[in-house]
């Protein structure tokens, strides 16, 4: 069954030195919010000044605004409305073909670096199950060691992590 699914807006920041976000981190970063007409931050309050934008903590978000202060915010590919499809094993059950289909279908091509990232959600049903996948397509095996023998194993490295409305923190490390 096909769920319909989300806004998700990215932006890339680092915590100094955190590893989790505490109660106080995820308040701070909604405070810094409220400079956007919603909590997607696509768009500015229409009485934001230059001097609230300076206030913002956080660099991605600060970056953003300030971008749109100054209209020359890129949104393409930062805001997508997505629909949420069935993992390839559960379509592979439903069509009857085993496990047949890639891991990584329905790829959106966003890069993320290393470190903290900020994923703004809005429009997950309640009960709903949403992910992202993160792909590291650039692992190699370390130098010397062929892939095959590669202590870490073989193949691509992936996370996933379970989405909700609102602000979803992610520490990314490979």
């Amino acid at each position: 069954m096909k769920k319909n699914f989300v806004l998700a807006l990215i932006y890339s920041f680092v915590f100094i030195g955190a590893h989790g976000q505490s109660a106080t981190d995820i308040a701070l970063l909604y405070n810094d919010l409220t400079v956007f007409e919603t909590p997607m931050a696509l768009t500015l309050n229409k009485k934001v000044k230059k001097r609230d934008i300076a206030k913002i903590k956080n660099n991605s978000l600060r970056e953003t605004a300030r971008a749109l202060y100054e209209n020359n915010y890129d949104s393409k590919f930062r805001m997508a409305e997505y629909k949420a499809h069935l993992s390839p094993s559960v379509l592979g059950q439903q069509l009857m073909i085993g496990d047949g289909y890639s891991k990584y279908e329905n790829i959106t091509g966003i890069y993320l670096p290393k470190g903290e990232q900020l994923v703004l959600v809005d429009g997950i049903k309640e009960d709903t199950e949403v992910g992202l996948v993160i792909v590291n397509w650039n692992r190699r095996a370390p130098a010397g060691i062929e892939p095959t023998k590669d202590p870490a194993g073989w193949g691509i490295q992936k996370k996933k992590y379970n989405l909700h409305n609102g602000v979803n923190v992610i520490n990314l490390t490979f």
